[in-house]
């Protein structure tokens, strides 16, 4: 069994303002939240921008395009990061909660195997190996 199952999901929830609440998810994921209006906009970090990119691209193929103003909905151009500390963030207004999903479970997938491999190498450093 993977020790991802077992390990229980980590979030921050951070007050902006009296209405906005500030979610992170995991390393690479935040959420705004407006509690007044009811809408979320999703920052995902990555560490480079062709990374970036990639993602904006992929979520355009799939129905999901630029922002658009009259359904304040969509993905905006990716940035250098301004909320996450990572290189690189997009922010994507009303994404829908099945990406972020998955999302979140890829990159602690992603944390968890970093840090078995940093164990494994402390281990292989502590036994002269």
């Amino acid at each position: 069994m993977s020790t991802l199952t077992q390990t229980r999901p980590r979030f921050t929830v951070q007050p902006l303002d009296l209405t906005v609440l500030a979610i992170k998810l995991s390393p690479r994921v935040l959420v705004i939240r407006n509690t007044h209006t009811d809408k979320d906009v999703t920052y995902f970090g990555f560490d480079t921008f062709e990374e970036a990119v990639k993602l904006r691209e992929w979520m355009n193929a799939h129905q999901f395009g630029p922002y658009n103003r009259v359904n304040d909905a969509g993905t905006n151009k990716p940035r250098k990061a301004e909320r996450l500390p990572q290189a690189w963030e997009m922010k994507v207004h009303r994404c829908p909660t099945y990406w972020i999903e998955q999302a979140v479970k890829r990159d602690l997938e992603r944390t968890e195997t970093a840090r078995i491999i940093a164990a494994g190498q402390a281990a292989r450093h502590d036994l002269g190996l």
